[in-house]
């Protein structure tokens, strides 16, 4: 049984004086621990790979920090901001002001970052795996690519990186989908 959360925020638009977001850069958004199963190294080796090849700057915002997980690559066109643990109010100010999510993500039980991006209309570049779907079934703005696949990652970022938009999708709505009630009633049966 997959239980959805009930999702209801609001933002603090003020929350997030510290981290500053260049309007013109590509801004990509990755809220994850430094599990081996998060993929960052992936996203490192994606990286590394697109840097001559974007026609922006690209800022990618992770929540862990620097001495955490550090690439050793020196990128020229590709700004890694290490921006550690943030409370959940400068996330839900991300989501509204970043360009895409980014999930490279291997393993989740439900991967709460999609459902939260998804309920702003975020753009979202995610793992194409069952657990993925399933929480981003219905959602038009997600995009999805093979786990370990470089050369898919790198087709996204770089696609989004040629073209200037901050295209808006349809919020996700989870509303009617099995919450705790079902939950309950599950296991009184």
């Amino acid at each position: 049984h997959v239980v959805f959360p009930k999702v209801t925020f609001s933002i603090d638009e003020v929350c997030c004086k510290n981290i500053k977001l260049n309007s013109e850069n590509l801004k990509l958004f990755y809220p994850a621990t430094n599990e081996s199963y998060k993929n960052h190294i992936l996203l490192f080796e994606v990286l590394k790979k697109i840097d001559s090849k974007t026609n922006r700057t690209i800022d990618l915002y992770l929540t862990i920090n620097e001495n955490e997980f550090k690439s050793n690559s020196k990128l020229k066109k590709i700004n890694i901001n290490y921006i550690g643990r943030i409370p959940f109010s400068n996330i839900l100010w991300l989501y509204n002001n970043v360009d895409c999510l980014i999930f490279p993500s291997y393993m989740e039980t439900l991967g709460l970052p999609l459902v939260e991006a998804a309920s702003y209309g975020l753009k979202i570049f995610v793992s194409d795996l069952p657990y993925a779907r399933e929480v981003l079934k219905g959602y038009n703005g997600a995009f999805f690519a093979k786990y370990n696949s470089i050369e898919e990652w790198s087709e996204l970022i770089l696609r989004e990186s040629n073209i200037n938009s901050t295209e808006k999708y349809d919020k996700l709505n989870i509303s009617d989908r099995n919450g705790w009630n079902m939950f309950f009633l599950t296991i009184n049966k």
